[in-house]
Protein backbone atom coordinates (compact mmCIF):
# COMPACT_ATOMS: atom_id res chain seq x y z
CA UNK A 1 0.00 0.00 0.00
CA UNK A 2 2.99 2.54 0.56
CA UNK A 3 4.13 1.88 -2.80
CA UNK A 4 0.85 3.57 -3.90
CA UNK A 5 1.20 6.84 -2.04
CA UNK A 6 4.47 8.00 -2.76
CA UNK A 7 6.11 9.90 0.01
CA UNK A 8 6.74 13.51 -0.45
CA UNK A 9 6.14 16.63 1.98
CA UNK A 10 4.01 17.97 -0.98
CA UNK A 11 1.18 15.84 0.31
CA UNK A 12 1.21 17.59 3.98
CA UNK A 13 -0.18 21.07 1.62
CA UNK A 14 -3.79 20.92 3.42
CA UNK A 15 -2.42 19.85 6.52
CA UNK A 16 0.04 23.13 6.96
CA UNK A 17 -2.40 25.02 8.99
CA UNK A 18 -2.35 21.68 11.47
CA UNK A 19 1.16 21.61 11.39
CA UNK A 20 1.43 25.59 12.13
CA UNK A 21 -1.00 25.28 14.95
CA UNK A 22 0.62 22.49 16.62
CA UNK A 23 4.08 24.36 16.58
CA UNK A 24 2.26 27.42 17.83
CA UNK A 25 1.02 25.73 20.32
CA UNK A 26 4.00 23.82 21.42
CA UNK A 27 6.66 25.92 20.92
CA UNK A 28 5.81 28.44 23.88
CA UNK A 29 4.82 25.79 26.10
CA UNK A 30 8.39 24.32 25.58
CA UNK A 31 9.78 27.99 25.78
CA UNK A 32 8.57 28.71 29.53
CA UNK A 33 9.97 25.00 30.96
CA UNK A 34 13.20 25.98 31.30
CA UNK A 35 14.98 22.87 29.91
CA UNK A 36 18.72 23.17 28.69
CA UNK A 37 19.91 23.61 24.98
CA UNK A 38 20.43 20.23 24.46
CA UNK A 39 16.58 18.97 25.42
CA UNK A 40 15.16 22.19 23.83
CA UNK A 41 16.51 21.15 20.12
CA UNK A 42 16.11 16.72 20.74
CA UNK A 43 12.28 17.93 21.89
CA UNK A 44 11.51 20.08 19.10
CA UNK A 45 12.99 17.52 16.85
CA UNK A 46 10.90 14.74 18.59
CA UNK A 47 7.84 16.75 18.50
CA UNK A 48 8.23 17.42 14.69
CA UNK A 49 9.19 13.72 13.23
CA UNK A 50 5.98 12.71 15.25
CA UNK A 51 3.55 15.57 13.97
CA UNK A 52 4.01 14.56 10.27
CA UNK A 53 3.84 10.99 11.02
CA UNK A 54 0.60 11.18 13.05
CA UNK A 55 -0.87 13.83 10.13
CA UNK A 56 -0.03 11.23 7.74
CA UNK A 57 -1.69 8.15 9.46
CA UNK A 58 -4.28 10.33 10.06
CA UNK A 59 -4.70 11.30 6.34
CA UNK A 60 -3.63 8.38 4.57
CA UNK A 61 -3.43 5.35 7.32
CA UNK A 62 0.39 4.92 6.29
CA UNK A 63 3.45 5.28 8.43
CA UNK A 64 6.22 6.09 6.31
CA UNK A 65 9.67 3.63 6.20
CA UNK A 66 11.55 7.11 4.98
CA UNK A 67 10.19 9.12 7.57
CA UNK A 68 11.03 6.51 10.32
CA UNK A 69 14.71 6.43 8.78
CA UNK A 70 14.70 10.09 9.23
CA UNK A 71 13.35 9.76 12.51
CA UNK A 72 16.03 7.22 13.49
CA UNK A 73 18.48 8.88 11.57
CA UNK A 74 17.93 12.46 13.83
CA UNK A 75 18.10 10.00 16.67
CA UNK A 76 21.54 8.80 16.59
CA UNK A 77 23.03 12.28 15.32
CA UNK A 78 21.47 13.65 18.75
CA UNK A 79 22.74 10.65 20.93
CA UNK A 80 26.45 11.27 19.67
CA UNK A 81 26.03 14.94 20.69
CA UNK A 82 23.35 14.38 23.34
CA UNK A 83 23.69 11.18 24.99
CA UNK A 84 22.47 12.18 28.14
CA UNK A 85 19.20 12.89 27.56
CA UNK A 86 18.21 9.74 26.32
CA UNK A 87 18.35 5.85 28.12
CA UNK A 88 21.23 3.60 27.34
CA UNK A 89 21.49 2.54 24.27
CA UNK A 90 21.19 -1.20 25.41
CA UNK A 91 17.81 -0.32 27.02
CA UNK A 92 16.63 1.37 23.99
CA UNK A 93 17.96 -1.97 21.74
CA UNK A 94 16.34 -4.72 24.52
CA UNK A 95 13.31 -2.20 24.68
CA UNK A 96 12.75 -2.57 20.77
CA UNK A 97 13.60 -5.89 20.55
CA UNK A 98 11.02 -7.29 23.10
CA UNK A 99 8.46 -4.69 22.10
CA UNK A 100 8.91 -5.51 18.49
CA UNK A 101 8.58 -9.39 19.39
CA UNK A 102 5.76 -8.94 21.06
CA UNK A 103 3.47 -6.21 18.95
CA UNK A 104 4.17 -8.87 15.74
CA UNK A 105 2.54 -11.74 17.74
CA UNK A 106 -0.29 -9.28 18.94
CA UNK A 107 -0.35 -8.28 15.08
CA UNK A 108 -0.26 -12.42 14.15
CA UNK A 109 -3.19 -13.42 16.74
CA UNK A 110 -5.34 -10.30 15.96
CA UNK A 111 -4.61 -10.52 12.22
CA UNK A 112 -3.57 -7.17 12.14
CA UNK A 113 -4.89 -5.56 14.82
CA UNK A 114 -2.39 -3.55 14.44
CA UNK A 115 -0.34 -2.31 11.39
CA UNK A 116 3.43 -2.75 10.59
CA UNK A 117 4.01 0.98 10.13
CA UNK A 118 2.74 1.44 13.96
CA UNK A 119 5.40 -2.05 14.90
CA UNK A 120 8.31 0.32 12.77
CA UNK A 121 7.39 2.99 15.52
CA UNK A 122 7.34 1.79 18.36
CA UNK A 123 10.75 0.47 17.39
CA UNK A 124 12.24 3.66 16.56
CA UNK A 125 10.21 5.11 20.04
CA UNK A 126 12.09 2.64 22.24
CA UNK A 127 15.21 4.29 21.55
CA UNK A 128 14.53 7.87 21.85
CA UNK A 129 12.07 6.82 25.36
CA UNK A 130 13.58 3.65 26.33
CA UNK A 131 11.56 0.92 28.73
CA UNK A 132 9.16 2.66 31.21
CA UNK A 133 8.73 6.04 28.92
CA UNK A 134 7.43 3.91 26.02
CA UNK A 135 5.66 1.86 28.54
CA UNK A 136 3.49 4.57 29.50
CA UNK A 137 3.42 6.29 25.77
CA UNK A 138 1.95 3.08 24.64
CA UNK A 139 -0.46 2.99 27.69
CA UNK A 140 -1.40 6.84 26.84
CA UNK A 141 -1.81 5.85 23.25
CA UNK A 142 -4.22 2.51 24.22
CA UNK A 143 -6.58 4.55 26.15
CA UNK A 144 -6.84 7.89 24.02
CA UNK A 145 -7.52 5.56 21.40
CA UNK A 146 -10.01 3.71 23.44
CA UNK A 147 -11.44 7.35 24.65
CA UNK A 148 -11.74 7.97 20.65
CA UNK A 149 -13.17 4.78 19.45
CA UNK A 150 -16.32 5.59 21.56
CA UNK A 151 -16.53 8.70 20.89
CA UNK A 152 -16.72 7.81 16.90
CA UNK A 153 -18.27 4.75 16.98
CA UNK A 154 -21.62 6.61 16.52
CA UNK A 155 -20.41 7.74 12.88
CA UNK A 156 -17.94 5.08 11.92
CA UNK A 157 -19.05 1.61 10.63
CA UNK A 158 -18.30 -1.29 12.51
CA UNK A 159 -14.69 -2.67 11.53
CA UNK A 160 -13.44 0.62 10.31
CA UNK A 161 -9.60 1.54 10.92
CA UNK A 162 -8.18 3.19 12.98
CA UNK A 163 -4.64 5.06 12.53
CA UNK A 164 -3.05 4.35 15.77
CA UNK A 165 0.14 5.62 15.04
CA UNK A 166 -2.02 9.24 15.74
CA UNK A 167 -2.01 8.16 19.19
CA UNK A 168 0.67 6.52 19.54
CA UNK A 169 2.55 9.69 18.38
CA UNK A 170 0.53 11.20 21.21
CA UNK A 171 1.81 9.41 24.01
CA UNK A 172 4.91 9.59 23.00
CA UNK A 173 4.98 13.31 23.16
CA UNK A 174 2.85 13.17 26.79
CA UNK A 175 5.36 10.69 27.38
CA UNK A 176 8.75 12.19 26.28
CA UNK A 177 7.93 15.57 28.05
CA UNK A 178 5.98 14.63 31.37
CA UNK A 179 7.09 10.94 31.84
CA UNK A 180 8.92 11.47 35.16
CA UNK A 181 6.07 13.78 36.44
CA UNK A 182 3.77 10.87 35.80
CA UNK A 183 5.63 8.38 36.68
CA UNK A 184 6.58 9.65 39.75
CA UNK A 185 2.77 10.48 41.04
CA UNK A 186 1.45 7.07 39.52
CA UNK A 187 4.04 5.62 42.37
CA UNK A 188 2.79 8.19 44.73
CA UNK A 189 -0.57 7.43 44.21
CA UNK A 190 -0.67 3.38 44.15
CA UNK A 191 2.41 3.00 45.95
Amino acid sequence: MESDIKFSLTLLKKERILILTGMGVFLPALFFTKASFSLSVTTIIFYIFLLIIGIFDARYGLIFDKILICFMSAFLILFCSFNDIFPPITEGFLTAISCSVFLTLIQIISKNGIGGGDIKLIFCLSFWLGFYKLLLAFYIAVFSALIAVICISKFRKRGALIPFGVFISFGSIISFLYGEKIMYWFGEFFL
